[in-house]
Order: structure tokens, then C-alpha cells, then sequence
């Protein structure tokens, strides 16, 4: 798993990709906290990269949202919507991750066009 973090403003996009598993869950965990404590409250995970997750990585995932919204910030997911419906239908508990895919909903799509159009202003200034 590879894991780029870059910001602006309060937002930090994390851009994934490779397998997010058990092993890997333990890294992402460690770079969340780490952007947490940087001061960035609102988190783009962008997981189009994403080529295998578990029930690990998606623990992962709702771990990020509990750490995010205890510090009052949110997460926002850069992916697809058919692909978290997929995935969050494959959970026996849904629960926890009915929020994050709510938080992450039909805007998913949107959020990602917007974060892109937003790291080329930034990347151009």
C-alpha cells in the first residue's frame, strides 16, 4: 500500500492505493492520526487506487471516521458509490458503516471532481 498525504486549507487528501488489509490498516491507522494531530480535521480518503481491501480495511476506514468525529472533524470518500454500496453490503454489521457511507453518499462522485478541481488551483498557485 502506498499513501500520499497532501492539504490545503483544513482538508488533508490521503490518495491510496494498493491492498488496504490487516496489515496495511495498521499504516493508514498511523497516517490518519498523524494528519489528525497535524491539525487537519476534514479528510478526503480518495481509495480509487485501492486494488484489494478486507474486513480489515474497512474497519480501517470506520476507524477513520470514529478517530476524525471525536476531534470534530469528518471524512469524505473518493471513490466511486456503487463501489462503497458493494462493499458496505457485504458487511454483517452496518451500523458504523452506514455513516461513513452516508457521509460519503451520491456527493462521492462530486466531492472528488471538486477535490480535484481544487488540488489544480493549488497546485498551480
Amino acid at each position: 500500500m502506498f499513501i500520499r498525504t497532501w492539504s490545503f486549507d483544513d482538508v488533508a487528501v490521503l490518495d491510496v492505493s494498493g491492498r488496504l488489509g490487516i496489515e496495511e490498516g495498521r499504516a493508514f491507522r498511523a497516517t490518519v492520526s498523524n494528519v489528525l494531530r497535524d491539525g487537519r480535521r476534514q479528510l478526503v480518503v480518495n481509495r480509487l487506487g485501492v486494488s484489494a481491501m478486507d474486513a480489515s480495511g474497512l474497519g480501517a476506514l470506520v476507524d477513520t471516521l470514529k478517530e476524525a468525529r471525536a476531534v470534530g472533524g469528518d471524512v469524505k470518500l473518493g471513490m466511486p458509490v456503487a463501489l462503497i454500496e458493494a462493499r458496505w453490503s457485504l458487511c454483517a454489521d452496518h451500523s458504523e458503516l452506514s455513516d461513513l457511507t452516508k457521509s460519503a453518499g451520491v456527493q462521492a462522485v462530486d466531492d472528488q471532481k471538486e477535490v480535484g478541481d481544487r488540488r489544480a488551483r493549488f497546485l498551480d498557485d
